[in-house]
């Protein structure tokens, strides 16, 4: 299986040297454009609360240390296993009187997923920027 897994250098590599052609491993996928479109959104949050001073940094900051940036994403993964107990708990006392709050707890799941994806994303740009 490793060997049908290029690394992400030798992927992007190939991809550059032909933007239209796609590699045979992964032809069929197709990137879901309404999850990428909610981390855009979160992006363009997290920027104007910075812009805002509601903090002083991003993970998207050129210059932070990767230990900062490690910390906010790890804040957020603790944030994601806050929101998977309270899935976890409406869904135990699962009733017709409870599916609103189940509803609600996987709405909460997926908006903190998107946040520590948005956070992952902002320190790739940063690290993209530093290259250059």
């Amino acid at each position: 299986m490793k060997a049908l897994m290029p690394t992400h250098d030798k992927l992007a590599d190939s991809m550059k040297n032909n933007h239209r052609k796609i590699p045979a491993v992964f032809s069929g996928y197709q990137l879901n454009s309404a999850v990428l479109d909610l981390i855009w959104l979160e992006r363009l949050r997290q920027q104007q609360l910075l812009r805002e001073g509601k903090f002083t940094f991003s993970c998207a900051t050129v210059g932070i240390d990767p230990d900062r940036k490690l910390r906010v994403c790890t804040e957020e993964l603790g944030e994601i296993a806050e929101a998977i107990d309270k899935l976890e708990i409406a869904s135990l006392a699962s009733t017709a009187k409870t599916r609103p709050q189940i509803k609600s707890a996987r709405a909460h799941l997926r908006d903190e997923i998107v946040q520590l994806a948005a956070c992952a994303i902002a320190w790739l740009e940063s690290i993209q920027e530093e290259k250059q």
